[in-house]
């Protein structure tokens, strides 16, 4: 791919919108977090109230999904998560450089797959009208939307990493001609 295919501009609007991707998980992910404090303290204080019903069912169903699932967005811009190396560390970097691409368009197929999957269990719910079971009783599409949208966004951000992968590689190509 010529560097002249994709304009500076346009690599620029892909960047702020993967940074506007990871600016919502990372506020998703730590608001969950707050959520869970404020949810706990209420239930410690109010324990010998009675206690506040449902409150595990909310933080298990709603919270710690949004928290766990958003946060992974960030792994994967910070590149945290556990990889193995020992191949890796003994290829070129030309050969390191398609390997991690290859895994890269492995990982937004599989990415790609799990959305599908969790969206349409997502429509399945709302079309039956299925609950979520427990304490309280809310309708199940909200708790599977949360997956749906978690991976969507990982799924934007995977593929914005690839192609600005592409582009930059195709660019100092064509600086090097």
């Amino acid at each position: 791919m010529p560097p002249e295919v994709v304009s500076g501009s346009t690599e620029r609007a892909v960047r702020r919108a993967v940074r506007v991707l990871d600016t919502v998980a990372i506020a998703s992910s730590g608001a969950g977090l707050i959520v869970i404090l404020l949810v706990t303290l209420a239930q410690v204080v109010t324990r010998l109230a009675g206690g506040i019903q449902g409150v595990v069912d909310l933080t298990a169903q709603f919270v710690m999904p949004v928290v766990v699932l958003f946060a992974i967005t960030v792994t994967e811009r910070e590149g945290r998560h556990v990889r193995v190396v020992m191949l890796a560390e003994r290829m070129s970097e030309t050969t390191q450089w398609w390997f991690r691409l290859v895994s890269r368009v492995v990982t937004i197929g599989l990415v790609l797959m799990i959305t599908i999957s969790t969206a349409g269990a997502a429509v399945d719910a709302y079309e039956r009208g299925v609950d979520t079971s427990g304490d309280i009783h809310l309708p199940l599409v909200i708790v599977l939307t949360i997956p749906a949208v978690a991976f969507a966004v990982l799924l934007a951000r995977v593929t914005a990493d690839v192609a600005l992968t592409v582009v930059e590689a195709a660019s100092r190509r064509g600086r090097a001609s």
